[in-house]
């Protein structure tokens, strides 16, 4: 099948193993610190707490944390997370990887937002923490539409919004569920469903990021009948697939909607694909062609 990839513009002295894993990524440009400043000292040991607090928990505790280092006029704020659809190795993994290559991407920047596969790290010099950023998104989907895409549509409308609404009421500000709908041809189909925010978000913050991702699905004419698609930004993430169930690693909040969904590795198909990827602003999608 067809596999996308996303390249980020710019990266090109990151370990290939890390950036393989690197999606989505914005650096600030002007007003760079110098070496051995305060900033990057209080930046420094801001990334390293990051990361070894959010390590040192547990899947209970949801792979996240979030503070600041110093004081004016060089205080420096950040948080870093997992994602609930990684498994604790990978998140392990992803955590220390995104403290070790920061100066290989965004050198001497003051902010930097980057999405791995698996976790989230964003830092700034002034506090951006319980604000959403809806300015960037990565979309991705397959290229493979639903028979009944009007009752897909309808089904995914429905259960997304269930989850970007209770989702920001989860202490972990996550949650997943699946519904059942019978389509045209008389099939039962089970769609899936993933809704996480950072936890720095307020409940009611979290659900505007949520449904500003949401409708960015609609707004895409290539995802909306696709079978399979994410959005992910720097606030919010949101993806949803059909007769495929995904796991996830941490404490689970479920949604039991209308219909739901059987135990994973019920009525699953798998079938061949075209995968495709869209990139937002600062990343390319490269097509490479693999054997099924």
């Amino acid at each position: 099948m067809l596999l996308a990839v996303a390249a980020s513009l710019g990266v090109a002295a990151v370990d290939q193993d890390v950036q393989a894993q690197i999606s989505q990524y914005t650096c600030s440009t002007t007003a760079n610190y110098t070496d051995g400043s305060q900033y990057e000292q209080n930046l420094d040991s801001l990334v390293s707490t990051l990361s070894t607090t959010a390590a040192a928990g547990n899947g209970d505790d949801g792979w996240f944390h979030s503070g600041s280092a110093g004081g004016a006029p060089y205080q420096a704020w950040g948080l870093i997370m997992c994602y609930a659809d990684c498994n604790a190795t990978q998140c392990q993994d992803c955590l220390q990887k995104a403290a070790a290559v920061r100066e290989e991407m965004c050198p001497h920047s003051r902010s930097m937002s980057v999405n791995y596969d698996g976790c989230l790290l964003r830092y700034a010099d002034a506090s951006f923490l319980g604000a959403a950023d809806t300015g960037d998104w990565l979309y991705t989907w397959v290229l493979a539409y639903a028979t009944d895409a009007a009752s897909m549509n309808e089904t995914r409308w429905r259960l997304m919004s269930t989850l970007a609404e209770k989702a920001g009421d989860e202490p972990l500000r996550w949650m997943s569920g699946g519904e059942r709908y019978t389509d045209v041809r008389g099939e039962e189909q089970v769609l899936y469903g993933l809704a996480q925010c950072t936890r720095d978000l307020a409940p009611g913050e979290c659900a505007g990021c949520l449904k500003h991702a949401l409708a960015e699905v609609s707004e895409k004419e290539g995802m909306r009948s696709s079978t399979k698609a994410s959005v992910k930004g720097y606030s919010c993430y949101l993806r949803y697939q059909l007769n495929d169930p995904f796991d996830v690693a941490v404490a689970r909040p479920q949604l039991q909607a209308a219909g739901a969904a059987p135990p994973p590795g019920s009525n699953g198909r798998k079938t061949p694909v075209i995968a495709a990827l869209a990139a937002a602003a600062g990343t390319v999608a490269v097509l490479l062609v693999a054997g099924v």
